[in-house]
């Protein structure tokens, strides 16, 4: 979503059927988006919503883990992609000084 004139970025996590879990491809657009309002001098906050009624995020999704570790029982890096993105978005909003703001419905 795009940075509000106040300079609110809004950002929903879509994943209802999965409760919001956190996979690696959630996880890397989040961090696509935060980059890119990082750089924007207008972003001050980012507004994170849910679509979901039932969750807001129930962490990372261990399904998705559960199947790559199936296919590769040496795998590791879907833990490291999907474990360390909240930390990595979390680092690429510092440098900024974004604030996070939590909501609720998209």
């Amino acid at each position: 979503e795009d940075v509000g004139a106040k300079g609110l970025a809004s950002l929903c996590l879509d994943r209802p059927k999965a409760l919001n879990a956190a996979n690696t491809e959630m996880c890397e657009a989040m961090r696509e988006k935060v980059r890119g309002w990082g750089e924007d001098v207008g972003a001050k906050a980012i507004l994170l919503k849910s679509s979901s009624e039932r969750a807001f995020c129930s962490g990372g999704d261990v399904k998705a883990l559960a199947v790559a570790l199936r296919e590769d029982p040496a795998t590791t890096l879907p833990v490291v992609r999907m474990h360390g993105g909240g930390d990595e978005v979390s680092n690429t909003v510092l440098p900024w000084r974004i604030r996070r703001v939590a909501g609720t419905h998209c």
